[in-house]
C-alpha cells in the first residue's frame, strides 16, 4: 500500500473541491462582499462592537482598569467558600 503523497494530496484537493462547490452558497448578499456569509447586519454588529470595545477603552484609564479588576476579583467569593470565612 505504497501510494505516492502528490497522489493522496491531489485525490484531497479533489474532494475538497467537489464539496465546496455543492455546499457553497450560490447568492452573494452585497455587491462589495466577496464573502456570502457576512451580512449587512452582522457587519453593522462588529462595528458597534468594535466602536464599544474602543470607546471603554479610551474612557477608562489603565490604572482604573487594573484596580477595576483587582476589586471584581477581591469580591468574588471563593469556589466553597462564603464571605464570612474570607
Amino acid at each position: 500500500m505504497d501510494i505516492p503523497v502528490n497522489d493522496i494530496l491531489s485525490t484531497f484537493e479533489q474532494k475538497l473541491k467537489r464539496l465546496m462547490n455543492q455546499h457553497k452558497s450560490s447568492k452573494r448578499l452585497s455587491g462589495i462582499s466577496i464573502k456570502p456569509w457576512i451580512t449587512k447586519a452582522s457587519k453593522a454588529y462588529h462595528r458597534n462592537r468594535k466602536n464599544l470595545f474602543i470607546r471603554q477603552r479610551d474612557r477608562v484609564k489603565p490604572n482604573d482598569r487594573l484596580a477595576n479588576a483587582t476589586t471584581q476579583l477581591r469580591e468574588m467569593p471563593l469556589a466553597g467558600t462564603t464571605l464570612k470565612t474570607l
